[in-house]
């Protein structure tokens, strides 16, 4: 079994398990509120949004691209700036994002288990990628 392989393995289990406890590391076991779960979501995409803004970065807020976005914790905090594409490895998680986020507009969620991105290159404004590279086992498939 290759490294991406294995790790899509523990994202899908994980998103069997306990989704949400596998994006915040908190609350195990079903004890989050959906509503306190996004919440979560508005608070660091507006600490994010307000760190970046000095850069006067991103130029544009058409599409912002969330790279391993899980259940989509962050969709509707970045929707309320941007479109939104979120992609994870695990079908699992793509499967609850949509289900929990089936009446957000512009918002699309895909899984991908590949190397390569299901997108087109330059494609986004900002791309986001939150707890997410330290789970590639293999340093090299991250580059």
């Amino acid at each position: 079994m290759t490294s991406l392989q294995a790790n899509k393995r523990q994202w899908e289990d994980l998103g069997q398990l306990d989704p949400f406890w596998g994006m915040t590391g908190t609350n195990r076991f079903g004890r989050w509120n959906v509503e306190a779960f996004l919440q979560t979501g508005y608070e660091q995409v507006a600490d994010l949004l307000q760190r970046i803004a000095p850069f006067e970065r991103p130029k544009q807020r058409s599409i912002v691209l969330d790279f391993g976005c899980g259940v989509g914790r962050l969709a509707p905090a970045f929707r309320l700036h941007f479109r939104y594409v979120g992609i994870d490895i695990a079908e699992s998680l793509i499967v609850k994002a949509r289900r929990l986020h089936a009446d957000l507009s512009q918002a699309h969620f895909l899984v991908s288990a590949s190397v390569t991105l299901p997108i087109a290159a330059n494609s986004c404004d900002l791309v986001h990628a939150w707890g997410v590279l330290q789970h590639v086992p293999d340093q090299t498939s991250a580059l």
